[in-house]
């Protein structure tokens, strides 16, 4: 993202019984989205871990329902001889009437 989905205005975009999907691996790295505009992927003072789809989630929920969710592998090539694997966690969600 580059963004907190709390600036997405999806409820006003999206008609009513119209779908969003994400995509996300939750990988989120400094060098590309500074630290405190992470959606999760932190622990707090106390040890405890905040996920990205938590938050997802939370923001979504008032306006929009979970109707499916799964994860996907998908392979990067770096060069001919490396690759990177990674799974991602892909949502939809069907806007509240």
């Amino acid at each position: 993202f580059g963004c907190s989905i709390k600036q997405l205005t999806l409820s006003s975009q999206v008609h009513p019984q119209g779908v969003v999907v994400f995509f996300s691996p939750y990988s989120w790295l400094a060098g590309w989205t500074a630290k405190q505009q992470w959606l999760g992927g932190t622990v707090d003072a106390e040890g405890q871990p905040h996920y990205t789809f938590d938050h997802v989630r939370r923001v979504l929920d008032p306006h929009f329902e979970l109707v499916h969710q799964e994860d996907t592998g998908f392979v990067i090539r770096e060069h001919a001889r490396k690759f990177q694997f990674g799974v991602t966690h892909n949502t939809v969600w069907r806007r509240r009437s």
